[in-house]
């Protein structure tokens, strides 16, 4: 139907501009979230032997701008992911951890472009690690 033609229009496009113009500002990054919580052990309080779910992709790594910040409870130093969703291994979801160039974020919040072609992803800073 329709929306399938708008959506691989939108991501053949968006290829070849992150293939092109936007080429240099194309990031890989490693996602990773806990997967099998494994059995719980009242010695130590915690589980033990989960299993993470890990995937990757690639995105555009940017900031927020004021508009958006004022009206969606964005903390200024968020960073805003998009990345096509034909690229990313996995649905992304609230308190995955991505990490990218030395940084491990936190998933806020993931947005659906109305076409499925992309998502936008909020992204909380937590620790910078190397």
């Amino acid at each position: 139907g329709m929306s399938t033609m708008i959506k691989n229009l939108v991501t053949s496009s968006g290829a070849k501009a992150f293939d092109g113009a936007l080429k240099d500002t194309v990031s890989p990054f490693l996602a990773s979230r806990k997967g099998n919580q494994g059995y719980y052990d009242p010695e130590i309080g915690d589980y033990v032997d989960g299993t993470d779910v890990t995937y990757t992709g690639r995105g555009v790594f940017g900031s927020y701008n004021d508009f958006e910040i004022q009206a969606n409870q964005i903390d200024i130093n968020d960073v805003k992911l998009t990345c096509l969703q034909d690229e990313v291994g996995d649905k992304p979801k609230v308190d995955d951890t991505i990490a990218h160039n030395d940084t491990i974020h936190s998933v806020v919040s993931v947005k659906q472009d109305p076409s499925g072609a992309t998502w936008t992803i909020q992204l909380r800073g937590l620790a910078n690690v190397g």
